[in-house]
């Protein structure tokens, strides 16, 4: 056999001293190979929480603790290293011998979980195991998920979070379980392509000529949305630089002057909302994601706002009067919801290590 003559690259790496095997693909690889396979199961599936992402990934049934003949033993492991309140849900994957157990809690926006994981065998020891490489900080939003799971029937800790909190769009973060400790983790990025439409004038005010055209450019301005939202997650991620919606007028100096201005109030009116009675359509927005940006109708200028509703594919657009001065208010002329819905994939990308977190 001649090592320097023609020939596959599998047979040179197993015959030939000092001829390395080629890598094998990350398990995100393969997995990002899968879905751009199926990409109309995919994208209706999508549609329907219960079957996302099978068969490839299937995530562990959650159930009570308290219905688990270990319950006892987990909860004083639990206590031991996490305190005096008791978890609630456990996960397991039997044919690797793995258990999260984890209480989770919190507000509409802000969430905190907090797990423990173990490698466990009937009729064997039970072992604590350190967290995931990747696993989050113990709170951080509604959003965010994390479970145990089977990756193209590899066992792996998984975290899902949404790219753009309006629409389908998501980030997994992968896990795989060695058999020992856990792996390297990866990540795989799935966007869609979606339609959208105006599904109702939550808000009218005096200027029915404003409310007209908001309805009107709408659809456009969720658009121009959605491309931010992708660009904001790429900056992050240092693909692209910094992004602010942008629709018809430009980002100069006074601009930025105005945002900064509108986030300060709409904060402050948030807190204030709390305490007060607020309109039903303010309850719906998401305060401390909505984004503002100048914009121009019928050659008037106002501040247009755009953010994701609190639950579900929807987004709520907002025309308000210019805040001028030192003005505390933000006055809304117009609101209208819409709703986005998938219609196909855009991209599935894959990293190898672990992608950096989502900006907020």
């Amino acid at each position: 056999m001649r090592c320097g003559g023609l020939g596959a690259l599998v047979w040179l790496a197993a015959f030939c001293p000092g001829v390395a095997r080629p890598a094998a693909p990350s398990l995100c690889a393969r997995l990002a190979n899968q879905l751009r396979g199926s990409p109309g199961i995919l994208t209706k599936d999508a549609r329907q929480p219960g079957r996302w992402l099978l068969p490839w990934v299937a995530f562990a049934h959650a159930h009570p603790v308290k219905s688990e003949a270990l319950a006892a033993q987990l909860v004083a492991q639990w206590r031991t290293a996490m305190g005096a309140t008791a978890p609630t849900s456990i996960e397991r994957l039997p044919a690797a011998g793995l258990i999260r157990i984890s209480r989770n809690g919190g507000e509409i926006d802000r969430y905190c979980s907090h797990a423990m994981f173990f490698k466990w065998q009937r009729g064997g020891a039970r072992h604590v195991l350190s967290l995931p490489p990747h696993y989050r900080t113990p709170c951080g939003y509604r959003d965010q998920s994390g479970s145990l799971a089977t990756v193209l029937g590899q066992p792996a800790y998984v975290e899902s979070e949404p790219l753009d909190l309006s629409r389908s769009d998501a980030l997994l973060q992968i896990s795989p379980w060695r058999g020992s400790d856990w792996g390297r983790p990866c990540s795989v990025a799935i966007r869609f392509t979606y339609r959208s439409r105006v599904t109702r004038q939550l808000y009218c005010g005096a200027q029915r000529t404003v409310c007209a055209a908001a309805r009107e450019i709408a659809p456009a301005v969720g658009r121009r949305y959605q491309l931010y939202a992708v660009n904001a997650v790429d900056a992050v991620t240092g693909l692209a630089p910094g992004a602010r919606v942008q629709f018809n007028d430009s980002l100069g100096v006074q601009a930025w002057l105005l945002i900064d201005h509108a986030q300060r109030i709409a904060t402050a009116k948030s807190l204030a909302a709390v305490r007060g009675p607020s309109p039903a359509w303010l309850r719906h927005f998401r305060l401390r994601r909505v984004e503002y940006f100048p914009l121009r109708l019928n050659g008037t200028s106002y501040l247009g706002a755009i953010g994701p509703i609190a639950y579900g594919a929807r987004t709520l657009f907002g025309v308000y009067q210019m805040p001028r001065g030192r003005s505390q208010r933000l006055v809304p002329l117009a609101v209208v919801r819409m709703r986005w819905q998938q219609d196909g994939v855009k991209s599935i990308q894959f990293r190898g290590a672990r992608a950096s977190p989502i900006a907020r």
